[in-house]
């Protein structure tokens, strides 16, 4: 889709921690719309309770008997069988709902997902920003900003390891970028990326 689109659709990827949310901020500050992936698989999430609890029992309910998303993410990241067993259930309606709204609106997008090769969300991008950070700054952005123990984080981390390892990058253009310096100086660079679109669209 993107590449022969009318708008331009930029896809922010990384790991836990790397600075995606950054990286989008910087881009709707220059016009672009975010669609926030973990927000709409939040909100596939409300709509497929039934099904979620059919799958993973009581133990995910809080006292009020909705899904603790909370206890759900515990078991998910603990275990890769029901990781997957989650995400079949929600990447689906997720993908659809993303392409439904890209179709249905003439803007320019940033997608900020940290799964987005692997809900094959790459097929809407004209190109990809892929945000890297050293762990030991990743690891104290995750206890600042999530208040997680030094255990569920570390968990997140080899979660995401055995993904980002298993990918096969596609062909598109990937922009690497490392968000290990100021803010200005990531904005900087990712607006010298937008810029050499242009140039090439022009």
């Amino acid at each position: 889709m993107g590449k022969h689109s009318l708008v331009m659709v930029i896809g922010v990827t990384g790991k836990y921690c790397s600075g995606k949310n950054v990286v989008s901020c910087i881009l709707t500050e220059h016009g672009f719309t975010e669609i926030d992936v973990d927000k709409i698989g939040h909100q596939v999430l409300e709509n497929q309770a039934r099904q979620v609890i059919r799958t993973f029992g009581s133990r995910i309910l809080d006292q009020a008997g909705k899904i603790d998303r909370k206890k759900l993410a515990k078991i998910v990241f603990k275990s890769k069988k029901q990781r997957i067993r989650l995400e079949h259930i929600l990447h689906p309606l997720m993908k659809t709902r993303i392409q439904n709204i890209i179709k249905k609106n003439n803007e320019n997008y940033v997608i900020n997902a940290a799964l987005l090769f692997q809900m094959q969300l790459h097929g809407f991008c004209d190109f990809i920003i892929y945000i890297k950070a050293p762990f030991w700054v990743r690891v104290n952005r995750a206890l600042s900003r999530d208040k997680l123990s030094i255990w569920n984080i570390l968990r997140r981390f080899f979660s995401q390891f055995q993904i980002f390892t298993k990918l096969k990058l596609p062909g598109v253009d990937i922009y690497y970028e490392y968000n290990k310096e100021s803010i200005q100086k990531l904005e900087k660079r990712i607006l010298g990326i937008l810029k050499q679109r242009h140039r090439g669209e022009g």
